[in-house]
């Protein structure tokens, strides 16, 4: 019998993750980040712990996971993302899952960021 498996936490490798974890605080609304000793930072995204743990040098292969975000509204989240310094790699895309819509971005370190939001139905005209 399947046990049912919660993902808890997602760990980002920085040399800074000071910045790292404002970046993210700053993009998402997050609460307070809070130092955990002097190489780990965290902070709740929802149900999700979301930490920062310093390294040395950046990984080598930014990009190997994804953290993905559901947000409100995927245009607005992936505008005011990209005004934070991240670059974008795939624009808000409607036609890719049918009823989301799905954006993929890279964090000023190069860590993928995945933004979806449920599709806005168009309303009927009268």
């Amino acid at each position: 019998m399947p046990s049912r498996v919660e993902i808890g936490a997602v760990l980002l490798a920085s040399p800074t993750p000071e910045k790292l974890a404002e970046f993210y605080r700053r993009a998402f609304g997050l609460g307070a980040v809070r130092a955990q000793g002097p190489d780990h930072l965290g902070v709740s995204a929802g149900n999700i712990y979301l930490g920062f743990d310093r390294a040395r040098r950046p990984p080598k292969a930014p990009g190997r996971a994804t953290v993905w975000f559901r947000v409100p509204d995927a245009d607005r989240t992936y505008r005011r993302l990209l005004s934070l310094g991240a670059k974008g790699v795939m624009p808000p895309d409607r036609d890719c899952s049918p009823g989301e819509v799905l954006a993929w971005l890279l964090d000023p370190e190069g860590n993928a960021i995945g933004i979806l939001s449920e599709a806005k139905r168009k309303r009927p005209r009268r």
